[in-house]
């Protein structure tokens, strides 16, 4: 235990210490374990980190020492069959988190006075084993305008994420766009980022169909409040059964804010949607995990609600010449595309020579008509975007 709370802990580890390796097992390591997904800073440098894999929030002070834990309520935490808890990341607990669909989202309101954090999908015990009945995730709500880190959510709601077709071709529903970043506006609205697997980096070959912003408005539809219900004990629900939300249950209001998936937009790059199959990607073929989004003013005079909202795609790390830490605490090599095949290989890169999934950005201007009426919507109008890139290049 830390901080008075029950949260990952690595003492030993058995596995493959780079990809392609025989297991190994690796003793004395006593870390905590984060899989730190989304990160939100004060002005003074202090601030939070979320780990994915317990379901935890961490607060850091200036220094960027970590002094206390904030713990989703217990239906998010992940358990054993037999309630104990369970952080494995290879396998789905009994309930609670899946894993690696854990804490993807937080983020802290303009004001500083409201702290959101949001699961990547729904819950294992409201979902069940079919990636669309992932549907039902749940946004939980903090104030930290007194306690940076209180015991308990001052609400909680149930956010629907789109569903597609993994494969494009109309037919069954069988995936959700999972979110994997958000955005506070004020103390009511958020921008969630939602996207499909697919892309450049994906071994799989299925195309491009879902990348997008929502917006998402706590002030309208009078959604329920489920924190401090039943639904918030270990192996809660929000569903009657895996991806059928209980009617008693009002989720929030959505629209899409931001459809990343413009090919107009995108040809002013000469960046092109992953069509999936046997063809090929390349370089400029849209990447597949979208993870990272930030929001600055443009500082027009001329245009005061213009904004730039920058989208990052998480590279994984993927290249064929790369080097990591190691559980021994040394460096290793690795090829993180063993087991891709030939047309998921973006061909050697002209700066390096290897195979690599380079780090895009890309930055929307938008409109942020703020409305001051109980209730009223924010709108985001898409102006022009840009793009860039960055490399990861091997360190000797």
């Amino acid at each position: 235990m830390i901080f008075g709370k029950t949260v990952p802990y690595v003492n030993s580890y058995t596995g493959q210490p780079t990809p392609g390796a025989p297991n190994q097992t690796f003793t004395g390591i006593n870390k905590l374990a984060i899989d730190a997904e989304g990160l939100a800073l004060k002005p003074d440098g202090s601030g939070y980190v979320s780990d994915e894999d317990g379901a935890n929030v961490y607060y850091f002070n200036a220094n960027k020492e970590i002094t206390a834990v904030i713990t989703l309520p217990a239906a998010v935490q992940p358990h054993t069959a037999g309630g104990d808890p369970n952080f494995i990341s290879t396998t789905a607990p009994a309930d609670g988190r899946r894993n690696n669909q854990g804490l993807e989202g937080v983020a802290l309101s303009p004001d500083g006075s409201r702290l959101f954090t949001l699961l990547q999908s729904g819950t294992v015990q409201d979902s069940g084993s079919a990636q669309q009945n992932r549907l039902y995730t749940r946004l939980t709500v903090y104030d930290v305008a007194g306690n940076a880190t209180p015991d308990a959510p001052l609400s909680e709601f149930v956010l629907q994420l789109p569903t597609y077709t993994q494969n494009g071709g109309g037919t069954a529903v069988n995936a959700t766009a999972a979110q994997s970043e958000i955005i506070s506006l004020d103390n009511n609205r958020l921008l969630v980022l939602s996207r499909d697997g697919n892309g450049q980096g994906s071994v799989a070959g299925n195309p491009s169909v879902y990348k997008s912003v929502l917006l998402v408005d706590l002030n309208v539809g009078a959604p329920t409040d489920i924190a401090g219900t039943a639904s918030d004990g270990v192996g809660g629900l929000v569903t009657t059964s895996p991806g059928m939300l209980n009617p008693a249950i009002t989720q929030l209001s959505t629209v899409e804010a931001l459809n990343m998936l413009n090919n107009t937009q995108l040809d002013k790059f000469n960046i092109s949607l992953d069509l999936g199959g046997p063809n090929q990607v390349t370089q400029l073929t849209l990447g597949e995990k979208w993870e990272g989004m930030s929001l600055v003013s443009a500082n027009d005079p001329a245009a005061p609600d213009d904004y730039f909202l920058f989208i990052a795609n998480d590279n994984d790390f993927l290249t064929s010449d790369g080097q990591m830490v190691g559980p021994g605490g040394t460096l290793v090599d690795y090829n993180a595309f063993v087991n891709h095949p030939a047309n998921r290989l973006m061909g050697p890169d002209a700066i390096t020579g290897v195979n690599q999934n380079d780090t895009m950005f890309l930055a929307y201007r938008v409109t942020i008509a703020t409305v001051p009426e109980p209730g009223s919507t924010v709108l985001l109008g898409l102006g022009a975007v840009a793009l860039a890139t960055l490399r990861r290049r091997r360190q000797e």
